[in-house]
């Protein structure tokens, strides 16, 4: 279930109805904006309940251009805009005050470019669980309470970008 993000360029009415909608998050018993999303095994089950639901063949892949379109809309602070901005937002340099290695406006470097090479990129994209030789790459953010962002794996020295702070990105191949 990913927003309409053509049409959110658009203007300002288009931006609000196409947007990621508002759900609820069970697991912080919450009301949040985003996009939800489930299990291949849980569709399999609503789709035994909801005939008219496509068969998981038919559902298009997730493109990479888009994986990273509902990862911005998940940053923290929406420390990178929203679509179609891709860039820190120059009142949030501030809040990121440390990370698990290297230098924090390095790493903040590296998620924007991911980002911009990837806005275009209509290659199928895998989001899945870190792998046990991948280091996660902790952004230390400080706004009123303080996050730890699980914002990217590194993986034999390349960077990969993290959604929802419990997958990863990377081109389906």
């Amino acid at each position: 279930l990913i927003p309409a993000f053509e049409w959110i360029k658009d203007d300002g009415w288009n931006a609000t109805e196409f947007a990621p909608p508002t759900f609820y998050d069970k697991t912080t018993h919450s009301k949040r904006k985003g996009t939800p999303y489930f299990a291949v095994e849980t569709y399999k089950k609503l789709r035994n309940s909801f005939l008219q639901f496509p068969s998981i063949e038919k559902i298009e892949h997730l493109k990479m251009s888009e994986a990273v379109r509902l990862t911005q809309y998940n940053f923290p602070f929406k420390f990178f805009d929203e679509p179609p901005e891709v860039f820190v937002q120059p009142n949030k340099w501030n809040l990121a005050v440390g990370s698990s290695e290297g230098e924090v406006k390095e790493h903040l470097k590296k998620i924007e470019n991911i980002m911009k090479e990837n806005y275009d990129n209509n290659s199928p994209a895998l989001i899945r669980k870190p792998l046990k030789n991948e280091e996660i790459i902790y952004l230390f953010l400080d706004a009123g309470e303080f996050i730890d962002w699980k914002s990217l794996v590194k993986n034999d020295g390349n960077y990969l970008l993290m959604f929802e702070q419990e997958f990863v990105i990377t081109e389906l191949s």
